[in-house]
C-alpha cells in the first residue's frame, strides 16, 4: 500500500527558532561569556515537529511520511530571519527541502509557500495527502479555504494567540490547530552546543 504524505510547509520568517535559543545561551550565567555558542535549532526543530505530529496521530509510522519544506529569504535584511550555514546543513541532512526565495519583498516567502501549496494540490490525491502550515501569519486563510473546498485537510501550527483565523478554518475543515510553543517543549528540541563539544539543555542554561 502506498504511503500517505503530510506536506509540512514552514514559513520560517514568521517562526524563526535559532536566534531565540542562541540568545538564551549567550545571556546565560552558566557558561563563560567568551565561549563559542552555536545551536542545533534547525535539526532539533525538524525532529521536534516530526515527534509532535506523531504524538498527535497525524504522522503514523509505517503508513504516513512527512515531507517538510522550509521557505526562506537568504537576503532578508534582518539576520534573525536568515538561516546560518550550519542550520542549512542540519536541515538538509534531516531531509528538509529548502526553498530559497530570491526576493526582497516582505511577503515573498508567503507567496512562495502559497504557490507551492497550490501546485501540490493540483498534483495530489485528497485521500493520500494532507498539509500542515507552520506560520504566525493570518494571510493564509484564503489558501486554507481553497484547500478545504477541494477536499484537502490542512493543519496549522502557530505561536499561541497568532493566526487565529487560520487556526479556526483548519479546525472547521477537518484539520487541527496547535501551538508552536508545544512543539518547542518536545524532548528533541532542548539542546544547544557549547564550545563545539558539550551540550546543555535550556534548563541548565537557565540555572
Amino acid at each position: 500500500m502506498a504511503m500517505k504524505v503530510v506536506q509540512i510547509l514552514w514559513d520560517i520568517e514568521n517562526i524563526p527558532v535559532s536566534s531565540r535559543l542562541l540568545t538564551e545561551a549567550k545571556s546565560s550565567t552558566s557558561f563563560p561569556k567568551d565561549a563559542l555558542f552555536y545551536d542545533r535549532a534547525g535539526r532539533d526543530a525538524v525532529d521536534a515537529i516530526w515527534e509532535f505530529l506523531r504524538g498527535h496521530g497525524i504522522l503514523i509510522n509505517g503508513t504516513t511520511k512527512a515531507d517538510i519544506h522550509v521557505f526562506h529569504r537568504p537576503s532578508h535584511p534582518n539576520e534573525r530571519y536568515r538561516l546560518a550555514p550550519k542550520e542549512r546543513l542540519d536541515m538538509s541532512e534531516a531531509g528538509v527541502s529548502l526553498h530559497d526565495v530570491p526576493s526582497n519583498k516582505p511577503n515573498a516567502c508567503d507567496d512562495a509557500l502559497k504557490t507551492h501549496l497550490m501546485n501540490a494540490m493540483a498534483q495530489s490525491d485528497q485521500t493520500r495527502v494532507q498539509f500542515c502550515i507552520i506560520t504566525g501569519d493570518t494571510d493564509f486563510a484564503r489558501i486554507v479555504i481553497y484547500a478545504r473546498d477541494f477536499g484537502f485537510t490542512v493543519h496549522a501550527i502557530a505561536p499561541r494567540g497568532k493566526a487565529e483565523g487560520v487556526r479556526r478554518l483548519c479546525s472547521q475543515s477537518g484539520g487541527r490547530a496547535f501551538d508552536w510553543e508545544d512543539v518547542e517543549a518536545m524532548p528533541s528540541f532542548k539542546y544547544i552546543a557549547v564550545d563545539n563539544e558539550k551540550f546543555a539543555s535550556r534548563q541548565q542554561l537557565d540555572d
